[in-house]
């Protein structure tokens, strides 16, 4: 270390630092009504994505998002995939998650639609189960069953030396703090139901969302 120091000093010394670079501060985009757009492509089965512009990494609502994530489709008997694939067997499968970035977020909820049925079918389950959420909080079961799921990857992502390093480094880039991890934890392992309720009305309206339609090719408008 004292060596690299040196020759930093000896190749870069004379060169004067330049200002602080101010942290940018970026404005979540908001829609006021929805964009439907339908794309063809070279697929078998038709994918429906809903996006939403969402808070960024670290703000208040993203830690709640995760979680209502895990709520949606973190495993069999999550809400939308026992609906969608499980019971109705109209999806092949469902995701949601919130794509977390610095200065602002997506959050993505895609399906994969089942041999014989629509986009549209899923489109109406998905509505109702928000719709539900918003209305009532989700159980302490299933929140808690997701904050363990979280806490869970915190720790596997921990265990190599290079994973700790990249950890390390970001928290450091975004936070100011490289150990910063407890803090994160934190975010998640104090949600409640109802704040998990609380961040589907402001962040997953219905009139400001994307919902993009991946058809096959000719089953939109006709052979190109």
């Amino acid at each position: 270390l004292a060596e690299i120091k040196a020759k930093s000093k000896l190749y870069f010394g004379e060169i004067p630092r330049g200002a602080d670079v101010a942290k940018v501060k970026a404005e979540r985009p908001v829609m006021t009504e929805a964009k439907r757009i339908t794309l063809e492509d070279q697929v078998t089965l038709p994918r429906l994505y809903m996006v939403w512009p969402t808070p960024a990494l670290f703000e208040e609502g993203d830690a709640e998002l995760d979680i209502l994530s895990s709520v949606l489709t973190g495993g069999l008997t999550s809400r939308l995939y026992k609906r969608l694939v499980y019971d109705n067997q109209i999806a092949q499968r469902v995701n949601a998650y919130q794509g977390s970035s610095e200065l602002s977020s997506l959050y993505y909820i895609d399906v994969l639609a089942a041999p014989g049925h629509t986009l549209e079918e899923s489109e109406t389950i998905i509505d109702e189960e928000l719709d539900a959420l918003r209305k009532e909080a989700p159980s302490d079961e299933e929140v808690q069953r997701a904050k363990n799921g979280w806490e869970s990857s915190f720790i596997f992502g921990l265990e190599s030396v290079g994973r700790k390093a990249g950890t390390l480094c970001s928290y450091r880039n975004i936070a100011g703090d490289p150990g910063y991890i407890q803090k994160d934890l934190d975010r998640y392992l104090s949600v409640t139901p109802d704040a998990v309720s609380e961040v589907v009305n402001p962040y997953l309206n219905p009139n400001g969302r994307l919902l993009l339609h991946v058809v096959p090719e000719a089953s939109a408008g006709g052979e190109k």
